[in-house]
């Protein structure tokens, strides 16, 4: 009998051994967290991109539109007046800035999503990177938030009959309110990324 037991208990012994080794096998499970994170970043990504190729679309539009001899030929052979593009003409510098951000913007969307679509398959420098642009956004919120209180004085008053205070106020209260809405929301995908289940979940 006790020779039997012993079998038994090895025999089961090796079956424990063999799934432990399955277990160990078996693919990593993706965290809820990881694929609600992964789909934030990628939705984001897409907006960024959108809006950064809208940005360069409408840069090139004003690009095209120079003012000589007091009118403006436009796309069709018409022709404009000054007055409806002679503010342009000053601001052609900032557009040129302007367009190289929106290109820094396009190829950072789209790093940005490539780097979701690898934190859907668990890739351990996805969450690296991602992380890293969380804290760049925290950052750029606070430092927007910083430039937008230093300018609350100088900005102008715009009333509006029939509201108790001005269209500027209601618009900073507005921006102020956005802006902790998204320091809250990279705070919590800072502290996810950066947690245990979804440290074990990456290779």
């Amino acid at each position: 009998m006790e020779y039997g037991n012993d079998a038994i208990e090895e025999h089961g012994s090796e079956e424990g051994g063999e799934g432990a080794e399955g277990a160990e096998l078996k693919p990593h499970e993706r965290p809820t967290s990881v694929t609600v994170i992964a789909w934030i970043f990628i939705v984001v990504s897409v907006l960024a991109i959108i809006f950064g190729g809208l940005g360069l679309l409408l840069f090139a539009l004003v690009g095209q539109m120079g003012v000589e001899g007091g009118q403006a030929a436009t796309a069709a052979g018409e022709h404009v007046s000054v007055h409806v593009l002679g503010p342009f003409k000053d601001l052609t510098p900032i557009f040129r800035t302007l367009a190289v951000i929106q290109i820094v913007q396009i190829g950072v969307g789209l790093f940005v999503m490539l780097s979701a679509v690898y934190l859907l398959k668990l890739k351990a420098w996805a969450r690296t990177v991602l992380e890293v642009v969380s804290w760049l956004g925290l950052l750029k919120v606070g430092l927007s938030a910083a430039i937008l209180y230093q300018l609350r004085d100088a900005l102008p008053e715009l009333k509006v009959e029939g509201l108790p205070i001005d269209v500027v106020s209601i618009s900073l209260v507005g921006n102020f309110t956005i802006m902790l809405i998204m320091a809250a929301s990279l705070v919590v995908i800072i502290a996810l990324l950066r947690g245990k289940k979804v440290r074990e979940a990456v290779v």
